[in-house]
């Protein structure tokens, strides 16, 4: 309760000096603790806010953290054709900074996309990628994302998969090679190939 009032504050606080930088971060930190509550009625108006706020501040690793954010409160909707155009818009951000933050957290979402659509074989190899190229960078998860991916094992392990869904995918290139872009052209033509069909 009290980190909770402590975020509100920081958001009113924000509001009022008019920084839309401090006031992106205020709201993207409130937006992630609502979707830990599960509050995705609230946590989907504010990660809103927070992409259009870092998009007209440009700033590119920000958008794609905020883009991420609200492609994990799609995927706990249920929404991953929604999810899966955020997921792309965000590689492309990657493939432009070459962020290496910004590529852990993709993995992280496209590995709870994967469970959403009970593609069990897909997620099996993005999480080993997502855990490799952690400890190659020393980059550590977020309590919130930790949270996301916990919840959509859930939801996947209660639901039917398909044997088709089971298959992996061709080995996939590793994080390490060439700074991830191997790595990211194939998770876009995965993405891709998708289509954002829903998988039942």
């Amino acid at each position: 309760a009290a980190a909770e009032q402590h975020l509100v504050e920081a958001v009113a606080l924000a509001r009022l000096q008019g920084d839309a930088r401090e006031l992106a971060a205020a709201l993207n930190a409130e937006g992630m603790l609502r979707r830990m509550q599960h509050r995705l009625d609230l946590a989907a108006p504010i990660c809103a806010q927070v992409v259009e706020l870092f998009r007209g501040l440009g700033d590119l690793d920000s958008i794609g953290i905020a883009l991420l954010n609200q492609a994990m409160v799609d995927m706990l909707a249920g929404d991953t054709g929604t999810a899966r155009q955020r997921l792309l818009e965000t590689a492309a951000l990657v493939q432009r900074t070459g962020s290496q933050p910004l590529l852990a957290g993709l993995l992280d979402a496209a590995w709870g996309w994967a469970l959403a659509r009970g593609e069990t074989g897909w997620a099996e190899a993005l999480n080993a990628c997502a855990v490799e190229h952690r400890q190659a960078t020393g980059l550590r998860r977020d309590p919130a994302d930790e949270d996301f991916l916990a919840r959509m094992a859930a939801l996947s392990s209660a639901a039917e998969t398909p044997a088709s869904a089971l298959q992996a995918p061709a080995p996939l290139p590793r994080p390490g090679d060439n700074q991830g872009a191997e790595l990211l052209r194939a998770l876009q033509g995965w993405l891709g190939a998708a289509g954002g069909t829903l998988t039942s």
